[in-house]
């Protein structure tokens, strides 16, 4: 059996069970639990095993998650539509750092492992039925479920002969239990079981908790700091989520609370309704205008009316923004609300500034300052996060960069509404367009938007309901009829 090395308890019973299976490995195999990884930029980064083999040193995130999960090489969602950023992002980015950390540390890889690819990241799927339809070519090679770990992680250690790790496991394994010990959090924070480890931020760890109610809470704990974190600024996300749920554009909050003897500050995060943008459209939505007008619509609605509160939201994006089908029509909440600016409230845009702003759906102005943020700027991260979900793509780091996003907004979406009347389309995709404009004083306001899309959406039901006597397709339907240029 592998030797475990347990850094402090585990905080979900999945992590126990993963820990026990791993300890199945061989002999001269070392499991190393619950570490933490401060990276040179300050994140910190929690890693829930690390295993010293032969050849490698594996780096594996251990995730319940259960039932059918999609998604891409941003982000994963789960059963329901909860979206959440990809683990594989996570993992490797922690693998490279250990790595950097490993050569600088013991002499032998600093020599033998400079160009050696020896730190191997791993997602252990732990729920009896998980089934991944995830668009990353990475999943193939870095995810496995747990049952299959004993026999896959001797079989990739043994394709990776370049390096053998006896020569330095002593030094190693001290380096790695050198590493900061992962906080020990318990199993309960007050009224609140923790069901879920989620990626936290700069300043704050994130769990998914169960209240003793029943209800589900998005739990954001803060270590308050009298200078680097006081309490004012723990509470903005909490000010201004409460500000945005009593207008109805943001899930509601329950109080907050403080923690171990008033070192941190809880805030317990109603979950949205609905699901997020992330999901992509359908495409049998897109057949007609319908879905995507009625969507659009209530994004720019409700943008209006929380701007009308005093709020700019400055960061949206597919995990920001939920719709909720109801019966009278889409209604739109938005979440994630740290990097707001609340009107007469003091400004945190210097802080924001530290943080990696490597975000595609960030507006131009806000990459070069949040404190340039302005309501222009929510009304682009909305009409590309609405051209993301229609289309079922992302624009990439280089299109936003070179500034084509206008181009990816009509290019993308002409791809996905074919079927439409070509002038409701044109309108639709030039609307987008102008909103995803890189000058902030070229987009219009929300409640210009609004208005444009519904003018347009009454503009195709009166054509869907005005008979027309023309043939719509000619040549035993190899030709369809698109436009009437004109007669005489």
């Amino acid at each position: 059996m592998a030797e475990i090395i347990q850094m402090g308890s585990f905080i979900t019973p999945s992590e126990r069970a993963t820990a026990a299976k791993l300890k199945e490995l061989p002999d001269n195999w070392t499991v190393i639990c619950n570490k933490e990884l401060v990276t040179p930029s300050g994140l910190t980064c929690e890693v829930d095993f690390v295993v010293l083999a032969s050849h490698l040193v594996f780096v594996i995130d251990e995730k319940s998650w259960s039932g059918d999960i999609y998604g891409n090489e941003n982000v994963w969602v789960l059963p329901g539509g909860e979206p959440r950023y990809s683990p594989l992002q996570k993992i490797g980015h922690v693998a490279r750092q250990l790595a950097g950390v490993l050569r600088g540390r013991v002499p032998y890889l600093h020599n033998a492992a400079r160009k050696v690819h020896f730190v191997y990241e791993l997602i252990l799927l732990s729920a009896p039925v998980s089934r991944l339809r995830v668009a990353d070519s990475r999943v193939a090679q870095h995810v496995l479920n747990v049952k299959d770990a004993l026999d896959e992680l001797p079989h990739i250690d043994r394709e990776h002969p370049e390096l053998d790790l006896a020569n330095a496991a002593s030094a190693i394994r001290t380096c790695l239990c050198d590493l900061k010990d992962r906080p020990k959090f318990p199993q309960k924070i007050n009224a609140y079981t923790v069901k879920e480890v989620l990626p936290g931020g700069r300043r704050f760890r994130a769990f998914q908790v169960q209240h003793q109610s029943g209800a589900r809470r998005l739990l954001k704990l803060f270590e308050l700091d009298p200078t680097e974190q006081p309490r004012e600024f723990v509470l903005r996300e909490y000010n201004a989520i409460h500000l945005a749920a009593l207008k109805g554009v943001s899930p509601d909050t329950d109080p907050y609370f403080f923690w171990n003897e008033d070192r941190y500050v809880a805030v317990p995060l109603h979950l949205p309704t609905g699901v997020a943008l992330r999901m992509p459209a359908a495409e049998a939505v897109l057949e007609n205008p319908g879905y995507a007008l009625e969507l659009a619509i209530a994004g720019f609605r409700e943008l209006e009316v929380l701007h009308r509160s005093g709020l700019v939201h400055r960061r949206l994006d597919p995990e920001s923004i939920f719709v909720d089908r109801r019966p009278d029509g889409p209604r739109a909440q938005f979440f994630n609300f740290m990097f707001a600016r609340i009107d007469e409230r003091q400004t945190i845009a210097h802080e924001l500034d530290e943080i990696e702003k490597d975000n595609v759906y960030l507006s131009p102005e806000c990459r070069i300052g949040f404190a340039l943020g302005d309501p222009e700027s929510d009304v682009y991260g909305l009409a590309l996060t609405l051209s993301s979900n229609l289309a079922a793509v992302d624009p990439t780091r280089e299109e936003v960069s070179d500034g084509g996003i206008e181009d990816w907004v009509e290019t993308s979406l002409r791809t996905r509404l074919g079927a439409w009347r070509v002038e409701i389309a044109d309108s639709f995709i030039a609307l987008l367009r102008e909103c995803a404009s890189t000058e902030p004083r070229q987009r219009p306001s929300p409640a210009q938007a609004r208005e444009r899309l519904e003018k347009l959406s009454a503009d195709w039901q009166t054509m869907e309901t005005t008979p027309n006597d023309r043939e719509k397709t000619f040549a035993d339907g190899q030709y369809r009829l698109i436009r009437v240029l004109g007669e005489g």
